[in-house]
């Protein structure tokens, strides 16, 4: 989710700690709280969030509160890492978080993205130059995974989120297997 608006106090989980966990796993969400309770005013600062509003006041600071949630958030997604893709008669930024994999299929490059596909003439080597430090893998001839993506590896493939599995050739094998746990440890350093 880009925006999630949570209610603090919920059956089997409270608010604030459904918050610390999109925190974790999507760190550009932007959270608003909705409570009824004014005790909660200073809990809700254990996680990273955008606004409190009261439910009493729900119909004046909701619209307030949203309005600095899609701000606050078009300014990250402007900040973050993209890959520019380019055709015959366009020019679209994706971000890389959004990206799973890339595939070079003849003399094109399939951009496989959690909301759809591009393709584009640029290769995979062309796209990722522009970027300060990638977050891609590639495990084979045709094939670039973007690390974050990988839910879990077998022995001779990644899988995805989502399920996709990406073969790891004979040749890219051993270093793409090297740069998924190198990715893996400085993730958990953090």
């Amino acid at each position: 989710p880009d925006i999630a608006v949570l209610d603090i106090k919920m059956d089997d989980m409270d608010g604030i700690r459904l918050a610390k966990k999109l925190n974790e796993l999507v760190p550009h969400c932007q959270i608003i709280f909705l409570t009824a309770y004014l005790d909660y005013a200073t809990e809700v600062y254990e996680a990273e969030h955008s606004y409190f509003v009261l439910k009493q006041h729900m119909d004046t600071r909701l619209p307030e509160a949203s309005k600095k949630a899609c701000l606050n958030l078009a300014s990250r997604l402007a900040e973050a890492p993209c890959l520019t893709i380019k055709d015959r008669r366009s020019v679209t930024k994706i971000p890389v978080r959004d990206i799973l994999y890339m595939e070079r299929v003849g003399r094109k490059t399939r951009i496989v993205a959690q909301s759809g596909e591009r393709w584009t003439i640029q290769s995979p080597a062309e796209l990722l130059q522009e970027l300060e430090s990638s977050p891609f893998i590639r495990c084979h001839q045709s094939y670039w995974v973007n690390a974050q993506a990988i839910f879990s590896l077998k022995e001779n493939e990644f899988i995805l989120i989502g399920e996709t599995a990406i073969p790891l050739s004979r040749t890219f094998r051993h270093e793409a297997k090297e740069a998924f746990f190198a990715q893996l440890h400085h993730k958990t350093e953090k």
